[in-house]
């Protein structure tokens, strides 16, 4: 199949397409619609998964914040992402939102 066109600015837009909006992976589509909201709040998203444990389909977002993150920024967090995922409606089948703090080192003094 051939694409004819005698624009190239309509061309780059079909590249542009398939580069990055036709093939972009749901954690980089969660990741753009969750970051703004999220990093307001001076908190930054450090990981996002999307991983199937057996059988049950998960959404993990690793956050972090100096000096911690505590169970009322998951929980804020939470909130905020919920109904953006609800509204953009990214994955098909049902998952499980997990928000968590990464892991930090503990001090070995």
């Amino acid at each position: 199949m051939c694409y004819n066109t005698s624009s190239n600015e309509e061309w780059d837009k079909v590249l542009l397409f398939l580069l990055i909006g036709g093939y972009m992976s749901i954690e980089s589509k969660v990741k753009d619609a969750i970051s703004k909201p999220i990093n307001d709040l001076g908190i930054e998203i450090k990981e996002i998964k999307l991983e199937k444990e057996n059988g049950t389909l998960f959404l993990r977002i690793f956050i972090d914040k100096e000096p911690f993150i505590n169970i009322d920024d998951c929980v804020e967090v939470t909130n905020i992402v919920n109904p953006i995922l609800d509204e953009k409606d990214f994955i098909d089948e049902s998952y499980i939102l997990d928000i968590s703090s990464i892991e930090k080192g503990g001090n070995d003094e």
